[in-house]
């Protein structure tokens, strides 16, 4: 009995001890500690300086390197042709209370806005008319340039506050040569100093002056973040001579593609397929411009000329009138090519109307050689031989003008005269072919590839291939009026 109880109270107290563990609350697991958001070192990005190094600077910067970015941001805004008044805003909230900050913040203000970004077609735009001040004995004052105001910017720039990066970028902003400032006659363009070499901010600065076209394109080409400089390296290669067509393309759709919100970038893409003759390409380029920005007046005149050129004469005429009807810009442009359009369809009076009216606004050959067929084809012979002569007067090298003065002095009965025309006109033709044969070996020699080096040679060819037809029409004319015994022309 005793043994028995002994063992009940063994069992009870081995289960009362089981029952306790069995109880007891499992221990909380050690929480681990999360994992630091990685720092954001924004020196690095600013020192950096592509397009999206200062965004990611400005989301985590503070204080004067938050100014810093986002002051840069909006010059590069501006460059680009991207919108920039946010970063504007930012800057000037960020900016603190010292005068130092003030003077940088007039140097991004002067920072002129790519005139393709379509900021000019903006109502806003239009500035209040210009108050002129006098002295005391009424002479006007003339207003400070920028070349003024930079002597006074400059010392604050050398030895202000900020970054020395920061204050050396503005610096190059109106350096004399290479950003706002004229180049004084005689005077070496900026130069990086030794640790300057090394900041990828400034060498994309000094960049943009255009001066060291291998190093920049070296330095875009090692730098795949810096897309930024292919807006650049586009417009030089398609402004060269000869131009490399190929190059103008890749860089220039690579900046489209990295800022598509950019205008100015899209409307250069459409003149560069203009140059290459893809009149297709052009017009998607033009209109998308267009659906981001409907009253952007270049991308309008693409548009017209790439129509004009895909023979679709009504939508031509509908865009250069949607130009008119807009007012205020590239008015002269907008009347030529729908006259030249309305030509085409053969509707001469309002040809007529047009050509008068781009001619009340622009003066160039091409306006009073149209000019001169639409009266030559309403029979007006007197003032089509006056619009021929004044397409002449304006350019010597208009050989076609030559050309159809000659004709028209023929219809005249002034042969003499026609005689001098047709010759003149076949000495401007003999220089074209000269012209355009030295144009398709510098092609050859020069950069791009084989299909596009073929492609623009076989433009300048078709230009030769026309201008030795008309040469051989005056020489034919020539001989034909000769054999006629004509007299010597009179005297005027």
């Amino acid at each position: 009995m005793g043994v028995n109880r002994g063992l009940m109270i063994l069992c009870c107290v081995s289960a009362a001890a089981c029952a306790a563990h069995k109880a007891a609350p499992a221990a909380p697991p050690t929480l681990s500690a999360q994992p630091a958001a990685p720092r954001v070192d924004v020196d690095a990005l600013i020192r950096h300086g592509c397009f999206r190094c200062l965004a990611r600077a400005l989301d985590a910067a503070e204080g004067e390197r938050a100014f810093e970015a986002a002051a840069l941001l909006t010059i590069r805004a501006k460059e680009l042709g991207l919108p920039y008044a946010e970063y504007r805003q930012r800057a000037g909230a960020l900016a603190p209370a010292d005068a130092a900050f003030a003077v940088y913040l007039a140097v991004v203000d002067a920072v002129p806005i790519d005139a393709l970004s379509g900021d000019r077609y903006l109502p806003s735009a239009n500035p209040p008319p210009i108050r002129i001040d006098r002295d005391a004995s009424g002479a006007p004052i003339r207003p400070p340039t920028i070349a003024d105001r930079a002597v006074e910017w400059r010392p604050v720039l050398q030895s202000g506050p900020g970054s020395a990066i920061f204050r050396r970028y503005l610096d190059l902003v109106i350096a004399d040569g290479c950003g706002l400032v004229p180049q004084p006659a005689g005077a070496a363009p900026p130069e990086l100093a030794a640790w300057e070499r090394d900041v990828p901010l400034l060498r994309y600065r000094i960049g943009l002056c255009g001066r060291q076209l291998e190093q920049f394109r070296a330095f875009r080409d090692a730098d795949r973040e810096f897309v930024d400089a292919d807006y650049t390296l586009g417009r030089i290669a398609l402004a060269g001579q000869p131009a490399d067509l190929d190059e103008a393309l890749r860089r220039v759709q690579s900046a489209r593609d990295a800022f598509p919100e950019s205008l100015a970038i899209g409307t250069v893409l459409g003149a560069v397929h203009d140059s290459r003759e893809e009149w297709t390409e052009a017009l998607a380029a033009y209109d998308a411009v267009i659906a981001q920005f409907p009253p952007h007046r270049d991308a309008l005149l693409g548009r017209t000329v790439a129509l004009s050129h895909l023979t679709r004469h009504e939508e031509a005429i509908a865009t250069a009138t949607q130009m008119i009807d807009l007012g205020a810009w590239l008015i002269g442009e907008a009347y030529y090519w729908r006259a030249w359009n309305e030509f085409s369809l053969q509707r001469y009076p309002a040809a007529r109307e047009d050509t008068d009216r781009a001619k009340a606004r622009m003066i160039n050959a091409a306006v009073f050689v149209l000019s001169g067929l639409v009266e030559w084809n309403l029979l007006r012979l007197p003032t089509a031989e006056t619009e021929f002569e004044e397409a002449m007067k304006i350019d010597f090298g208009r050989c076609d003008a030559a050309r159809f003065l000659g004709r028209v002095r023929v219809q005249r009965n002034e042969l003499p005269e026609a005689v001098a025309a047709f010759r003149q006109a076949t000495q401007c033709f003999d220089l074209s072919i000269a012209v355009r044969q030295k144009l398709i070996a510098d092609v050859q020699a020069g950069p791009g590839s084989d299909a596009t080096k073929a492609r623009v040679a076989a433009g300048h060819q078709r230009a030769i291939d026309a201008a030795v037809m008309d040469r051989a029409d005056c020489q034919q004319r020539i001989g034909e009026l000769e054999q006629r015994g004509t007299p010597k022309p009179a005297t005027r």
